[in-house]
């Protein structure tokens, strides 16, 4: 079966679901692969959903995993424009399209094999519509609930050793967390930026032809007079 058949059964059977959660679909394709994207977005967290198909050879669908996120707006709205502007992000950065502000590190019950789950016939295809609704029901609904606000994700990075920090939110995990703490009203938000600046200001003099340390001294600037005068979500 070819993605475009795959996906609309999929879209068709699921129409239900979007509508009891006021989620949308978002689809895009390539030349051999289709995305469908369920997301819903609200004023502090978008949650997102996706399927990815991919045709082989011979014109025969198959699917590429499930993947449940979690997005907090106002959290990469600080960040990203200051990341983009100093060139350590692509500057197509697409903010419209849910994506993930973090890896949770959860590990769900209802997945698809890492080789894919090929659909070469309707017995497939009903497969694959029920495994992705119970990973909707078992997975992705309970971990939406769990992460619903940043000050989930807070709570969780307490405590972690750098590394750890790095692997859950990624690159440039110091000034992340530096944004977290300042939404979430904790002071220390502040320090962790003023630390951060510090030792890229130290790196610079010493490197003072490293590309890379100067455009993170100068996001680090601005990020600390960006944090100085944001308002945290919570109090």
């Amino acid at each position: 079966m070819k993605n475009r058949e795959v996906a609309q059964f999929i879209s068709e059977k699921t129409e239900t679901i979007l509508q009891e959660h006021c989620w949308s679909l978002e689809e895009s394709n390539d030349w051999n692969t289709h995305s469908l994207i369920f997301y819903k977005k609200e004023r502090h967290v978008w949650n997102c959903i996706e399927i990815l198909l991919e045709e082989d050879l011979e014109e025969c669908s198959a699917a590429f995993g499930f993947s449940a996120t979690t997005y907090y707006p106002r959290f990469e709205e600080i960040l990203n424009p200051i990341l983009v502007q100093n060139n350590l992000v692509a500057s197509d950065y697409n903010n419209d399209i849910p994506c993930t502000s973090f890896d949770h590190q959860e590990h769900f019950k209802n997945t698809l094999p890492k080789s894919g789950f090929r659909i070469a016939s309707q017995i497939h295809l009903e497969q694959l519509n029920d495994l992705l609704h119970k990973f909707i029901n078992e997975d992705a609904l309970p971990s939406f609930e769990n992460w619903n606000t940043i000050a989930s994700l807070y709570n969780f990075i307490q405590n972690k050793s750098a590394e750890d920090l790095h692997v859950i939110l990624g690159p440039f995990a110091p000034m992340k967390k530096a944004v977290i703490y300042r939404l979430c009203n904790d002071p220390r938000g502040l320090i962790v930026i003023n630390e951060f600046h510090e030792q890229q200001k130290r790196l610079c003099a010493q490197d003072p032809q490293n590309k890379n340390n100067s455009r993170l001294y100068n996001a680090s600037k601005e990020l600390k007079i960006n944090l100085e005068k944001t308002t945290p979500i919570l109090n």
